[in-house]
């Protein structure tokens, strides 16, 4: 890129500066003394259509038509040129560059690949740099007027392409003390091995450069993504702030930023040391739903949110005092402190009075367009290479909230310690512990997130004691299950596949339980012409030991009543949602036992008697020396039930004991 450099100020400067020593001579004779020049220092070979027009009064310029110079490494042409430098510095021995003006620039660099320089290379680069310009002598090379009009600039690299099309820029009165301005527009693509990015730009800066410093006022500052940044809504920015560049600190800022999504006020003061930094305003969710999640409608999320925060920046470490985002239907609220040096966040985050269920997804709106899945999946993917650069990050953050809901559900506290690091070879998660409590009951649960190397996940739980009807509101205002549970489990899963990779093992276990028949569907069925059917059932015991081998849970689980018995044995696959359960169901006080099964997906589940048994023994059982006999119970040393011939007579499809068949119904049998 210095080479590009050095063409454009030899190509358009040292053209001119030739003209101090021949003012006197035709203008052809000085085009072919410059591109001697060109030819010796870059290699390079200049072609213009016409000669240049050279005048030298009252200030010495040259104008140039169609023109380009070319080598192996850079290609520049332009189609109108024109270059004024003061003929009074000129004279006494300075070369001042009033203006240059250039017309659909095109500017064409792809930089060779690197050579390793020798020692005696570096020890004339040194002797270089050691000649030092000062700063008056710097900006008087520097043209005080610039304009550039629809021009190109391209630039290429073994790592990178910068790519600015459609450029124009102005930039008046450039120099020290001297109340300046710039305007730029155009369009720029940037491209390395893992990044596209595509964006326009549109400015108008005043700005004062004093010394070392420089005062500025952005007038306007429009930035509009296009591709591969995460928005394309435009950004705009005014502000006006003062900035020392030795060493580079923001002395003070007061700014605005705003787009579709935020409108955001930026105060700050500093010094080289440390600078206090204070953002607030708005930012929109729902506009961020809407732009992010075009096809989802949430149940309430708010359209807008309040911000207001204070930060302290320094070399060393980055202080966030308050950071707090407050909407009517919640608030979360940051203090922490980022190290620089150490690379490590220690941080508190803290939410209060979160509506969970007003952030939800209520419905997904249907799209036209299909996506070509096959296609996808044959694509063969690029090998990337390996990232070199070195990522350490350590954090230690307390995660807590307090008055969370969800539905008729409401959380009083969220506890967590949450660790990790993360660096080239790993990446752990560490969350331990993590209590959630509601009703003074508490749920205690610790994690492992090991991303890298491993991609395994692992989560045990522990309930020590919960009241079900207190934490299945959320479900239903009219909780339809009434219990005391323990539990006790653990869970692992991969990231790239969590449910085909979901094991574990655990149990549930619970007391004082009234399940009311809503949830036995199919007894309420059978038995719905009977008046003595119950409302609800309550149980002494539930008892259900699961397992999960690759998203398949497995259960033999059961709950007991002096009343009522129910035990179910089988499957719930998690990958495809298919349920596969099968038990009995046995009326203590009526002397039946109902198998039945339990089929479908998760989403329309088929519950039924199983007929295969039922065609054997009515109704789940039979009446038989006043006890129950059916389920493969064991009555007088003998297996009644299922088809088993006692007493030379067939005991079970559609007969009871003595001959006689039920009959009209099962109603007389609770009379």
């Amino acid at each position: 890129m210095k080479k590009i450099l050095i063409g454009i100020c030899i190509f358009l400067i040292l053209l001119i500066g030739g003209a101090n020593i021949f003012v006197h001579t035709k203008s052809d004779f000085i085009i072919e003394k410059v591109s001697e020049l060109l030819e010796q220092n870059l290699h390079a070979k200049l072609t213009m259509q016409e000669l240049p027009k050279l005048s030298v009064f009252p200030s010495l310029s040259i104008k140039a038509g169609n023109s380009s110079l070319t080598s192996n490494e850079f290609t520049i042409t332009f189609d109108n040129a024109s270059v004024n430098i003061s003929l009074f510095k000129l004279i006494s021995g300075t070369v001042q560059i009033n203006s240059v003006i250039l017309d659909n620039l095109n500017v064409k660099y792809i930089a060779p690949q690197e050579n390793i320089k020798t020692k005696k290379q570096i020890k004339n680069q040194e002797d270089t740099s050691s000649n030092e310009q000062s700063l008056e002598e710097i900006f008087n090379l520097i043209p005080a007027n610039i304009l550039i009009k629809n021009s190109n600039i391209f630039y290429k690299d073994k790592d990178q392409e910068l790519y600015i099309k459609n450029l124009n820029a102005e930039f008046e009165d450039f120099g020290i003390n001297k109340n300046s301005s710039t305007k730029l527009e155009g369009e720029v693509i940037y491209k390395d091995k893992k990044l596209y990015k595509e964006f326009k730009i549109l400015s108008d800066i005043d700005f004062l450069f004093m010394g070392s410093s420089i005062e500025y006022t952005i007038n306007t500052f429009n930035f509009t993504p296009i591709k591969g940044l995460l928005i394309t809504k435009p950004v705009d920015i005014t502000a006006k702030s003062s900035m020392n560049f030795s060493p580079i600190s923001i002395e003070n800022i007061d700014a605005t930023i705003k787009s579709p999504f935020v409108d955001l006020k930026i105060i700050g003061t500093g010094d080289d040391y440390e600078g206090n930094i204070n953002l607030t305003g708005e930012i929109y969710p729902l506009a961020v739903q809407e732009f992010f999640e075009p096809n989802s409608v949430f149940y309430n999320i708010p359209q807008k949110a309040d911000i207001n925060s204070n930060f302290i920046l320094s070399r060393e470490k980055i202080t966030v005092k308050s950071f707090v985002v407050e909407a009517p239907n919640g608030k979360v609220s940051i203090q922490g402190l980022y190290d620089i040096l150490k690379k490590n966040i220690d941080a508190t985050l803290l939410a209060e009075n979160i509506k969970v269920h007003d952030y939800l997804i209520k419905e997904t709106k249907k799209t036209t367009h299909k996506i070509d899945t096959q296609k996808e999946k044959n694509t063969p993917q690029k090998q990337t290479q390996k990232n070199n650069d070195t990522i350490k990050l350590t954090f230690n953050v307390k995660a807590n909230a307090k008055n969370i809901q969800y539905n008729g559900l409401t959380i009083d506290t969220i506890t967590s310690d949450i660790k990790g690091i993360i660096d080239n070879k790993q990446k752990i998660i560490n969350i331990n512990p993590l209590t959630i409590t509601s009703n003074k009951e508490d749920i205690l649960v610790t994690a492992k997130l090991e991303l890298e190397p491993k991609d395994l996940v692992t989560v045990t739980y522990d309930i020590p004691k919960l009241t079900a009807k207190h934490w299945i509101k959320a479900v239903g205002n009219n909780a339809d299950l009434d219990a005391l549970i323990n539990s006790k489990g653990s869970i692992t899963l991969k990231t790239s596949n969590p449910i085909a990779k979901l094991n574990g093992k655990g149990n549930l276990n619970g007391s004082s339980l009234k399940i009311y028949t809503k949830l036995l569907p199919f007894i309420a069925n059978i038995l719905k012409a009977s008046p003595k059917i119950e409302d609800s059932y309550e149980f002494n015991t539930l008892s259900a030991p699961y397992t999960i081998k690759n998203g398949v849970l497995s259960t033999n689980a059961y709950v007991d009543s002096p009343v009522i018995f129910v035990n179910s044995n089988g499957y719930a696959n998690l990958n495809t949602e298919q349920l596969n359960f099968a038990g009995n169901v046995e009326l203590r006080k009526q002397y039946l036992v109902f198998p039945y099964k339990v089929t479908g997906s998760f989403n329309n589940p088929n519950v039924g008697i199983d007929l295969g048994k039922q065609l054997q023994v009515i109704g789940g059982g039979l009446l038989h020396g006043g006890q129950t006999i059916g389920g493969g119970i064991i009555d007088g040393g003998k297996t009644v039930g299922g088809g088993v011939v006692e007493g030379g007579k067939v005991i079970g499809g559609g007969l009871i004991k003595g001959g006689k068949a039920l009959g009209k119904g099962l109603n007389d049998l609770f009379k």
